[in-house]
């Protein structure tokens, strides 16, 4: 279910009642695997709530080692961005100089008046 949820968002659906339709599609079956069907909306719901603090945890420290594997040498920095948000500012507001490459005016700074 983790590797369903991952394709859809990577093909662009976000939203879990996407997977009632997803869960017939060839493509996702093939990525996912044919060893397994694929979950529908409320499936795929349960299994989020069932997540806890300690399980994210775990799959961050994953997710970074996997990262790290992927060079000869460790990288002397990783930058994480982690603002999905795309909120106009206002004149001198704090968080103004955050980019929203989502934006229409992808990488710049929303900067109104």
């Amino acid at each position: 279910m983790t590797r369903q949820q991952v394709f859809g968002v990577a093909a662009g659906y976000e939203d879990l009642i996407d997977h009632e339709a997803l869960r017939f599609d060839q493509a996702l079956q093939t990525a996912v695997g044919p060893e397994s069907d694929l979950a529908g909306k409320s499936t795929l719901c349960r299994m989020e709530q069932q997540v806890d603090r300690r399980s994210v945890i775990k799959a961050h420290e994953l997710l970074r080692h996997h990262f790290i594997e992927q060079h000869e040498a460790p990288p002397k920095k990783i930058v994480l961005d982690f603002d999905g948000t795309d909120i106009l500012v206002y004149a001198y507001q704090p968080g103004k100089f955050f980019r929203h490459y989502d934006s229409p005016l992808r990488g710049c700074t929303h900067l109104v008046g």
